[in-house]
């Protein structure tokens, strides 16, 4: 299980190595976010929240599903790793 908190930084080296093919990609990505949200967890539900927010791209409806937030997180963290090969969880 992978824990991420607040102000975590992650490099490609930190997680599985097929991550960021399964989780980033042309098309659909959810099964593959979907397989690795289940060796994530996000203990800090507000600041994800929080965090996801600040991309304007979900509302606050859609923002109160922490399973959803996980998995929206994952893909973010498998799109900053394919473009920049560093994500950092911070604000």
């Amino acid at each position: 299980m992978i824990t991420i908190n607040p102000y975590d930084a992650f490099t490609k080296e930190d997680l599985p190595e097929d991550f960021t093919e399964c989780c980033y990609h042309s098309g659909k990505c959810d099964e593959g976010v979907n397989e690795f949200s289940k060796g994530f967890e996000v203990p800090d539900k507000e600041y994800l929240k929080n965090f996801l927010n600040g991309y304007g791209a979900w509302n606050d409806e859609e923002l109160k599903d922490h399973e959803q937030n996980v998995k929206r997180l994952i893909w973010l963290i498998a799109g900053d790793l394919t473009d920049q090969n560093m994500f950092y969880y911070g604000m």
